[in-house]
């Protein structure tokens, strides 16, 4: 074991990437599943080697791990968020900014996406040029996106209409819903008069981003195009509602005014007048209301995007489609306000479900008997008696996931484990999802905190979020860390500075293998304690051992060294073969550890089929 065990010790320059094979990276490597259950492979003749295909139910084949689901897609967005507008005559509003940001925080901390995907554009920056060029720019030329990704567009600000020029329908005049920009009903440098973004221009921008994208796109409007009848153009109803009158654009203005491939003369139904009326296969439109009706506004946020938040913080959003959302949101936006929903694709998930993708610290759960459940983790995975997990309905990113109960591993083995409640008389689940909340690692990792005088109170932070003493340790959730009384005692020593933590690795194995001290970038205790708790999880996989020695004796380990020409951050990869003997076949499952330096293989057995074999 010398040469792996000295291939682990070597690190690069952060605990995020140098760590060993963790729980989380223990599962990319392989399927959590029982070996014997693994699907059966090509023989070797065929002189190839093919990934392990899961023996998940069909039930649950939703949640299957990234590994074997298609490669996750990408999320971009383009929101736009007015309150104060150029044009005197136009109310301004209190809460549309505060509402384009709720959404984009919605994305980047939920969602996970990357601020680098998401365009905001408030107040001044949302000019009705500045938009069409930022969609160009941001969404319909960026190399980036790739067919089936999802893509959001969010409106939050004034809606108005505009007397409709002749020929725009099929019978009658009528009106045309236009969003209002920031320079919305001023005057342009021609002469013309400034009318928006029209409902035929937005449509036949999205139409040709479809088109270079593909049709996840999903257009989410807070506003609404016209007051409510009751009220007319009463003043108190215009200050909480996202509508405002044209006083000065005029149909001449909306044609001149058009995006360059929408029809100027295109006669539409009637039954396809406005943002929501149209029916459109390249997008879905998510709406305050229906035409006719009336988007309001409180000090803490619209009305349909309060509600949209409450919603995902209420409700798992990667189970509802959109034709779901109106009716969801109907008790969190009161009987005055009704949410619509349009497109030809309305059955789809929620973003095709592309931000919920499967999270792979989450463990696969089933039932096992009325006392115990069985979770697809064991001691390669680090698991070990007294390992606590929590239990989750599901295993989706950025969709409400609240803990069912807390379940205590009771029979460990090499690849699962059962496990009980930890609270007697607690219901049992049938199945689910587990993610490891405490390591039981019986030697705790010690750390000394230095003292420094240039981040005094930083340091402070940091030593009272690290327990002293094993009762205080004894509550804490994670891998077990404790603070040491002096560096001699100490696994870690770290010193706090303005931007960085220094971090010094005083364990016996480092300094022989690779670098002992580190400058990890950090500005506040909450990254200080992450790149800890790292070097934690790192020493905990780096020693533990298998008593029981599973696959002792019955496994084969390939090990050579190499010299690339760049370094590069260790890879896994596990792969099957089958081994046919007759009429027996037996399954091998070759596990592939790729270091910058080194690649070593460790092949497993089938397991034995032998009266020794339990059944579970």
């Amino acid at each position: 074991m010398l040469p792996l065990q000295c291939a682990r010790t070597t690190l690069s320059k952060s605990w995020d990437t140098q760590r060993t094979v963790t729980h989380e990276d223990s599962l990319r490597i392989a399927p959590p599943t029982n070996i014997r259950a693994m699907s059966t492979m090509p023989s070797p003749e065929h002189q190839r080697i093919a990934l392990p295909r899961p023996s998940f139910n069909s039930a649950r084949s939703r949640d299957l791990p990234p590994a074997f689901s298609r490669m996750a897609g990408q999320v971009f967005a383009l929101i736009v968020g007015i309150d104060k507008y150029q044009a005197g005559n136009i109310w301004n509003l209190d809460a549309a900014v505060d509402d384009a940001r709720s959404i984009e925080r919605w994305l980047t901390s939920d969602l996970q996406v990357p601020r680098d995907h998401i365009c905001t554009l408030l107040d001044a920056q949302a000019t009705k040029r500045n938009i069409e060029e930022r969609f160009v720019s941001h969404l319909l030329n960026n190399s980036a996106i790739e067919p089936g990704d999802a893509i959001i567009v969010y409106f939050a600000g004034h809606g108005s209409s505009i007397r409709a020029p002749p020929g725009w329908f099929d019978r009658g005049r009528g009106d045309v819903s236009v969003l209002c920009t920031y320079d919305y009903d001023t005057k342009l440098p021609k002469g013309q008069t400034n009318a928006g973004i029209s409902d035929r221009s937005l449509h036949a921008m999205l139409q040709d981003l479809a088109r270079a994208k593909g049709d996840n796109i999903t257009l989410i409007l807070d506003t609404c195009f016209s007051l409510p009848t009751t009220s007319n153009d009463d003043p108190k109803e215009r200050r909480f509602t996202r509508f405002t009158p044209t006083r000065k654009a005029t149909s001449e203005d909306l044609l001149a005014g058009l995006w360059s491939t929408a029809t100027p003369h295109k006669a539409e139904p009637v039954a396809s007048r406005g943002f929501t009326g149209v029916s459109s296969d390249s997008h879905v439109v998510l709406a305050a209301c229906s035409s006719g009706w009336a988007a309001t506004e409180r000090k803490d946020g619209g009305n349909f995007t309060r509600a949209l938040l409450a919603l995902k913080d209420a409700r798992p959003l990667h189970k509802f489609t959109y034709a779901d959302l109106p009716a969801e949101l109907a008790p969190y936006m009161g009987d005055h306000q009704y949410a619509a929903c349009a497109g030809m694709n309305v059955d789809r998930l929620l973003f095709d479900g592309v931000p919920f993708v499967p999270d792979t610290r989450y463990i696969s759960v089933s039932t096992h008997d009325h006392e115990h459940v069985q979770v697809d983790a064991g001691e390669m995975q680090g698991i070990t008696v007294g390992t606590e997990f929590a239990i989750y309905p599901h295993n989706r990113r950025g969709s409400l996931n609240s803990s069912t109960g807390i379940y205590v591993a009771t029979l460990v083995f090499a690849t699962w484990c059962l496990a009980k409640p930890k609270s007697s008389g607690k219901q049992m689940v049938r199945e689910g999802w587990a993610r490891v909340t405490r390591w039981n690692n019986q030697t705790p990792f010690r750390v000394d905190v230095k003292y420094s005088l240039f981040s005094f109170f930083r340091r402070n932070r940091l030593a009272a979020k690290i327990p002293s003493n094993a009762v205080d340790l004894a509550e804490k959730n994670g891998v077990g860390v404790l603070r040491a009384k002096s560096a001699k005692s100490a696994d870690l020593s770290v010193k706090v500075k303005s931007k960085e933590l220094l971090v010094e690795r005083r364990d016996a194995l480092i300094p022989a293998n690779c670098q002992s001290i580190l400058h990890i970038p950090s500005a506040e205790t909450r990254t200080d304690l992450k790149a800890i708790e790292a070097a934690a999880r790192f020493n905990m996989h780096l020693y533990r051992k298998q008593p029981s020695r599973p696959f002792a004796g019955k496994g084969a380990r390939r090990s050579w060294t190499r010299r690339p020409r760049t370094r590069s951050m260790r890879s896994s990869s596990t792969t099957t073969r089958m081994s046919t003997s007759g009429r027996t076949s037996r399954t091998w499952t070759r596990v592939v550890t790729a270091y910058p330096w080194s690649t070593t293989q460790i092949l497993l057995p089938p397991a034995p089929h032998s009266v020794d074999t339990p059944t579970w």
